[in-house]
């Protein structure tokens, strides 16, 4: 229940527990307490918060900013995350997090992974 409690909230207005509803969604059929202390630190996270605005502004020269990065080998079945986002300026308004597709053998065959995988987007905003 917390973990689609906590997938509604990333989806309306809180992208950035976004990485840890990413994992918390792969360990839902075989959790463990290690599972439960991570979703009870997203939640006093989301109570320390609550107050914090997200703000979105463009620079001047509203020019799209991707960054992409990758962790090595952190989910279970030893698959790596993918995070990607892109600003404008101040703030992030896409996000992607997502546990990768296929199984890599070193930190820089991840990042290469999350390259691919953000390839996608970053040709469609830069479409003239």
């Amino acid at each position: 229940m917390v973990t689609a409690q906590g997938i509604f909230l990333c989806k309306h207005g809180r992208p950035d527990i976004s990485p840890a509803i990413a994992y918390l969604t792969t360990r839902m059929r075989i959790h463990n307490e290690d599972d439960w202390e991570k979703s009870v630190r997203m939640m006093q996270y989301l109570k320390h918060t609550k107050n914090d605005r997200l703000t979105l502004a463009a620079d001047e020269f509203v020019v799209a900013n991707w960054h992409v990065d990758a962790s090595f080998a952190v989910h279970p079945d030893l698959r790596s995350h993918t995070g990607i986002g892109v600003t404008f300026g101040k703030g992030f308004p896409i996000n992607i997090s997502h546990k990768q597709s296929i199984n890599t053998r070193s930190s820089t065959e991840a990042e290469l992974v999350a390259a691919d995988d953000a390839m996608g987007p970053i040709l469609w905003t830069n479409i003239s």
